[in-house]
């Protein structure tokens, strides 16, 4: 499998228990994945703030599974990504911060991106949106 981006929401859903389906896939499709992860410092961050503030998972074992992630493909969020990211936003009406994720995933010369955030099946810059909770 060519690497894949992967959106925060997957990674939270991973370690929230109150959608055992959601969290049972976001495990299936991890582990589908394997090592082709590619993600980037946004999603590490939006990881750790919402997984221990709005999941209220402990900061211990939130900064264990940002430790894991930053053992993958991880993509810096650079002042030249938020200018494309900027233009991404206005061009496909997107919120500047998915415009960022999709910037990332192309940055990273993924093909796809499995985010529940985007329009399951749209092709942005390159990048193929799945949402695999659907």
């Amino acid at each position: 499998m060519p690497n894949v981006f992967v959106d925060t929401n997957v990674f939270l859903y991973r370690v929230d228990d109150r959608d055992l389906k959601k969290r049972d896939r976001a495990i299936s499709l991890l582990s589908e994945i394997g090592e082709n992860i590619t993600t980037s410092t946004q999603v590490l961050q939006e990881f750790y703030f919402n997984a221990t503030i709005k999941l209220r998972v402990t900061p211990a074992y939130s900064l264990q599974i940002v430790e894991q992630l930053c053992r993958q493909r991880v993509v810096q969020i650079t002042p030249t990504l938020i200018l494309s990211s900027i233009d991404t936003s206005e061009r496909y009406r997107i919120s500047l911060w998915d415009s960022l994720i999709v910037e990332a995933a192309a940055a990273g010369g993924c093909l796809t991106l499995y985010t529940e955030d985007l329009n399951h099946g749209q092709k942005i810059r390159g990048v193929l949106v799945q949402n695999p909770f659907l």
